[in-house]
């Protein structure tokens, strides 16, 4: 048997994945668990009913606090990733990101609690509304824990691509190129293949460092924060904000026509070659590399 949730409300079963997904009314809901094949502490954790204390055991593994914020919580732990800085957990993640897609189109959580995340693939946020893509914290300011994407992938890749991004928040995590990976971040539009376009997104408190390889696109330097569409797809109305880039070649490069009114706050640069452009030059320029 197998655990339930009752409550006023309606506990469906996926097509995709035939796991309960619990779609919690704003009123009451009381989980019980009737027993054993799945203990109901982890499934409450990987479909985000609930809040959990930070470092309490739930399905055997230790968890950071998250709250539902009234969509589903997904966590990458949930979906196979380990965490441990060795295995490859660029499948899982991905596999997360798609489970979300599967429950929810907009207004998802993806979780990635405190850990290491080796990545040998770019981690892929396509066509989405209203994600919030979040770690425990970039070890940076208040943020003492801290979530981390390694990549030991081929040289000059893309650790993580936001393309086609509405209303999506991207926090709190730790990109570590490792001297090796090309572009730390890339924000981008989908319009051109069927997807959309990007804006009203905020990336705030990811800190990229080791963004050293040249990767295939321009400015042909590693970049920590790539912003902007090559075929001129809309990206605008976004934010960076406190974000850090430390020991890359290049902090921020922006590019296209209909890229528009990205605000960068509190960025802080460490360690970057390129040297920054003069303001008037980068406020004018539909091409930027900055810092």
């Amino acid at each position: 048997m197998r655990d339930h949730a009752l409550y006023f409300g309606l506990a469906l079963r996926t097509r995709e994945t035939s796991d309960w997904v619990v779609k919690k009314p704003a009123f009451l809901l009381l989980l019980v668990s009737l027993g054993a094949l799945v203990p109901l502490g982890a499934w409450c954790l990987r479909h985000g009913i609930a809040q959990v204390r930070a470092g309490t055991l739930v399905g055997g593994a230790n968890v950071e606090s998250t709250t539902d914020y009234g969509n589903q919580v997904y966590n990458v732990k949930g979906y196979g990733a380990k965490g441990d800085c060795t295995t490859d957990d660029s499948g899982a993640i991905n596999s997360t990101i798609q489970a979300a897609r599967s429950g929810h189109y907009s207004g998802a959580t993806l979780l990635l609690p405190k850990g290491c995340y080796a990545t040998a693939s770019t981690v892929s946020i396509v066509n989405f509304e209203g994600l919030i893509f979040e770690g425990a914290g970039s070890g940076e300011g208040a943020n003492a824990s801290t979530t981390s994407l390694k990549w030991i992938g081929a040289s000059g890749g893309t650790m993580l691509a936001a393309v086609g991004c509405i209303g999506c928040r991207i926090k709190d995590f730790v990109l570590d190129g490792g001297s090796s990976a090309g572009i730390g971040l890339k924000y981008t539009g989908n319009l051109e293949n069927g997807g959309l376009v990007s804006y009203n997104t905020q990336i705030e408190g990811v800190l990229a460092r080791g963004i050293t390889v040249t990767p295939s696109i321009a400015p042909n330097l590693g970049t920590c924060f790539w912003v902007g569409d090559l075929n001129n797809t809309q990206v605008s109305e976004s934010s960076l904000r406190n974000d850090v880039c430390e020991l890359s070649s290049a902090g921020v490069y922006q590019t296209g026509v209909n890229t528009l009114n990205i605000r960068y706050d509190d960025m802080s640069m460490s360690g970057v070659s390129v040297q920054p452009w003069c303001p008037s030059l980068v406020l004018a320029a539909t091409r930027v590399v900055a810092w």
